[in-house]
């Protein structure tokens, strides 16, 4: 049996002024940043989706 522990991914939000939101997101091995969104909770999934889309080219799937 293998079990895999789940690494725990963190996500920063800045305040952009007129420009909306900016968030960045790392798991510890692998980060991305420059994700924008209007709102706090747009700019949040932007940059969790991105992550999610890194993970799976870098490792191939």
């Amino acid at each position: 049996m293998f079990f895999r522990k789940k690494k725990r991914i963190k996500v920063k939000v800045f305040y952009c002024g007129d420009e909306g939101y900016i968030a960045m997101a790392s798991d510890g091995d692998r980060a991305v940043w420059n994700c924008y969104g209007s709102t706090n909770k747009a700019a949040k999934e932007m940059a969790l989706y991105k992550l999610r889309k890194f993970q799976e080219e870098v490792s191939g799937g």
